[in-house]
């Protein structure tokens, strides 16, 4: 009689402990998992982004004056290079401005409507 009565109570014990597995194995996979996932962020913030512009890379050089070039004084330096393109590279790099192409304007559709007689 005694036997009977603990066996819900067991049973329910049991049950509880399974289901306290299951709640630390969970746990352990979505701290793996999270883990996994902060390594791909720190992977992929050290990896320098591809710039692309109408489908090529972007890979202008930028021009640098040698120490030889640099002599006298700042007043005769003559400037290399376009500071307008310079700065539109940057832009684009730091994702500031729409990466693309020139856009094509599209041709109207001709209808075609019969006169009427």
């Amino acid at each position: 009689m005694v036997g009977d009565m603990y066996s819900p109570i067991v049973d329910l014990w049991y049950r509880s402990q399974h289901i306290l597995q299951d709640i630390v194995k969970s746990e352990k996979a979505a701290a793996k998992k999270q883990e996994l996932k902060k390594l791909q962020l720190e992977q992929k913030l050290q990896e320098e982004p591809l710039v692309r512009v109408a489908g090529n890379k972007l890979d202008r050089d930028t021009l640098v004056s040698f120490s030889e070039e640099l002599t006298g004084n700042f007043r005769t330096l003559k400037p290399k290079g376009n500071p307008l393109l310079d700065r539109f590279d940057s832009l684009h790099k730091r994702n500031k401005i729409e990466i693309g192409g020139p856009k094509k304007t599209r041709k109207a559709k001709v209808k075609i409507i019969e006169a009427k007689k």
